[in-house]
Formats: C-alpha cells, sequence, structure tokens
C-alpha cells in the first residue's frame, strides 16, 4: 500500500469515526411533555425543531400543580412567569428551587401582590427570585410560565390555592418556539413598565 493510500485510508476513519460521534448526541427530553419529538435520523446536516405538542390540565385537583411544578423543574436556563393572584407557596417554592440550582428564574407580578395578605411574593424575595411589579394597567391578568424560551404554560389557572383545590379552571402546556418566542416579548414588555419588588 503506498503512502497517498495510506492517508485516505486514515481520511476515511476519521470521517467515519467523526460521523459516528456526532450522531451519539443526544439532545434533552422535552419539558414535561409524554410526546417528545423523534430523534432526526443520523447523519443530518441540520436538526429541525421539535413539532408542537400541547397537554391541558384541569382543575379542582385534575393535576394543574403538579404539572406545573412538574414544567418549572424541567427547566435548564430560564423560567419566566407573569402572574395576577399567586398565593401557592409550592410554585413559588419550584420557582425558588430552579433559581438555586442556577436557573435563570425571573418573575413580574400584578401590584396586588404588594399588599395582598396571601400573596407568595415574600417568598419569592427570600428565596432571591428577581420580582417586578406591574401597576401600569388595571390588573396584569396574565398567567404564563415561559421555559427555557420553548414551551409556555397558561390558562385561567392563577398560582392560588383556590384555583387548585375549589375552582373550575384549566392550564394548558404547549410546546412550540413561535409562540414561545411571542410570550417572551411580551413578559419582555411588561417586566420594562415593572418596577422591582422590595
Amino acid at each position: 500500500m503506498g503512502k497517498l493510500d495510506k492517508v485516505l485510508l486514515t481520511l476515511s476513519a476519521v470521517a467515519a469515526a467523526v460521523s459516528l460521534t456526532m450522531c451519539s448526541v443526544s439532545r434533552p427530553e422535552p419539558v414535561p411533555f409524554s410526546h417528545p419529538s423523534a430523534s432526526p435520523s443520523c447523519p443530518s446536516a441540520s436538526i429541525a425543531p421539535p413539532a408542537p405538542s400541547s397537554e391541558v390540565r384541569f382543575s379542582p385537583k385534575g393535576g394543574c400543580l403538579s404539572a406545573i411544578e412538574e414544567f418549572v423543574g424541567g427547566s435548564r436556563k430560564t423560567v419566566r412567569v407573569m402572574a395576577y393572584g399567586f398565593t401557592s407557596k409550592a410554585v413559588a417554592g419550584a420557582l425558588v428551587a430552579m433559581r438555586k440550582q442556577g436557573v435563570d428564574v425571573q418573575v413580574v407580578l400584578d401590584e396586588s401582590n404588594r399588599t395582598s395578605k396571601y400573596s407568595a411574593l415574600p417568598d419569592l424575595l427570600a428565596g432571591g427570585v428577581p420580582t417586578f411589579l406591574d401597576s401600569s394597567h388595571a390588573i396584569m391578568h396574565d398567567k404564563v410560565v415561559i421555559v427555557d424560551g420553548e414551551a409556555v404554560e397558561t390558562g385561567s389557572y392563577n398560582f392560588t390555592v383556590a384555583a387548585e383545590d375549589s375552582n373550575a379552571e384549566n392550564c394548558l402546556f404547549l410546546r412550540d418556539l413561535v409562540l414561545a418566542r411571542s410570550y417572551g416579548e411580551e413578559w419582555d414588555k411588561h417586566k420594562s413598565h415593572s418596577a422591582p419588588a422590595q
């Protein structure tokens, strides 16, 4: 075998090894949906974003709270929250836990949480979660969680004990990059005119 043949054989082996290495890279699982997108075939020049998917929960006692805790707990980079009523210590605890794990967690609440007797605002502040109060509207009535800029939880469900235990509510989980981007832009807009909670 000549020198050129040996070089070509070596290059072929290196190319095959690189191809196999690229195929073995796995993507993180979607959060928390039970419909993960199919793995792309390998080799591939590009990886398509996961197909949009959704799940829904209902209350009272229909799994909304546990699904929201799982949704927040699956975050890897960022969690953004917009909320009107926020008395759920369980949701506040999930946000604080992710903050302590290094996830960038930030919350925008309606101004009423400043004086609400049962607001979980003190729990968020004590846990080091940057929290902002929006007083620019009659009420800031959103109920939204955005995880990693990829997925959104929204619906009628306020983050309150009553929403979980007493009220008829819904919470919808959407994995859709376009929708998540729109919600993220809306969150940015509300944060821009909100004041840091003290």
